[in-house]
């Protein structure tokens, strides 16, 4: 059986060696506007992964875990607002970081207390809305874009989160980890 640390070893791992070509962030169309920022979240598997996991693991909460996609989402906007004044070399760390962290935090059944959740995740999304801020040219087409991006990953965290709470607790199954 395989044991939780190996499992999140293999996945940290792997998120950290993906290279940065295969993440969604370049050659979105900048500035193509709304329909752009719709779809984008669909065609990158790191940020699918990241929206959808960000709402499972919300989902899992038993109290107060719908606030983490709202902090999800305000640290995105944030992240866009601050690329100007930041440099591109920390956006892609995050984003990779995101996925193999929320990954973990899922499998391994995390809860840690809301205030931390939600800075963690407020640091994920910074980096995922810093990515696209660094692509955007500064113009109107953008906040549309942007405007896209949000509503999409909304309802890719909102059809996580949905996920986690179809499936009663008493459903779950556990990962054993040898010796319990």
């Amino acid at each position: 059986m395989i044991r939780k640390t190996h499992l999140a070893a293999a996945l940290i791992t792997l998120g950290l060696l993906a290279p940065g070509a295969a993440l969604a962030h370049p050659g979105h169309g900048a500035g193509e506007g709304f329909v752009a920022g719709l779809l984008h979240p669909l065609t990158g598997a790191d940020h699918l992964a990241a929206m959808l996991l960000a709402g499972v693991w919300a989902g899992m909460r038993p109290r107060g875990g719908a606030w983490l996609p709202v902090g999800f989402l305000a640290a995105m906007l944030g992240g866009f607002l601050a690329a100007g004044t930041i440099g591109s070399g920390i956006a892609e760390a995050l984003i990779a970081a995101s996925v193999a962290a929320l990954a973990v935090a899922v499998l391994l059944r995390l809860a840690p207390p809301l205030p931390v959740a939600l800075a963690a995740l407020g640091v994920f999304g910074f980096g995922h809305g810093l990515a696209h801020g660094l692509e955007e040219p500064d113009n109107a087409r953008a906040w549309l874009f942007v405007g896209g991006f949000l509503a999409t990953s909304a309802a890719l965290q909102a059809a996580g989160f949905a996920a986690a709470r179809l499936i009663p607790a008493s459903r779950r199954v556990p990962i054993r980890v040898r010796g319990q």
